[in-house]
């Protein structure tokens, strides 16, 4: 899902051709995907997510922070020349868990990142099939005027968060 945001936010660049226009968009994307994260988040642990739930600054710190330090991370990855769609691609799969870690647990960047790594190297397959499948949500979303993202992003959002809890091992709520 973050892949989801990072791709917007890269989007946005050639769109308006403006990096500071997308700092911006980045920073207030992710702001405003706390609240949908940690909607699936609850939901998973089969809690019913409640406003009170949504706006709590529970964790907000280290995933603010992770989230920053991801999108420069795939924000340069893509910029190096000759290489650069491959080393974000790669960043952007590795990485792909780490914003989850930090709003769920509250670990931060330092322990968010390695374990993302760690998390997608125990299970390679489900990693490359959920970047897939968001890469794919993204792209309908966008291909319906960004109104098709509405629906696909939350679900989306869901099987990341789906993923996330099994590559933990966690139980998970019906």
């Amino acid at each position: 899902m973050v892949a989801v945001v990072q791709l917007l936010s890269i989007a946005s660049q050639f769109v308006f051709g403006s990096s500071v226009l997308q700092i911006l968009f980045g920073i207030l994307s992710i702001l405003a995907s706390v609240g949908l994260y940690r909607a699936a988040l609850r939901r998973t642990q089969g809690v019913k997510p409640s406003f009170d739930a949504l706006t709590t600054g529970d964790n907000l710190g280290p995933f603010v922070i992770t989230a920053i330090v991801v999108g420069l991370i795939t924000y340069i990855g893509f910029l190096l020349p000759f290489v650069g769609i491959i080393l974000g691609l790669v960043a952007i799969f590795f990485l792909q868990f780490a914003v989850f870690r930090s709003l769920d647990t509250g670990e931060s960047v330092a322990a968010a990142i390695p374990g993302s790594a760690t998390m997608v190297l125990a299970a390679p397959l489900p990693a490359l099939l959920l970047l897939i499948v968001n890469a794919v949500a993204t792209f309908l979303g966008i291909l319906l005027c960004f109104v098709g993202a509405l629906f696909l992003l939350p679900v989306a959002t869901l099987i990341t968060v789906h993923v996330y809890r099994q590559l933990r091992a966690e139980q998970i709520a019906a």
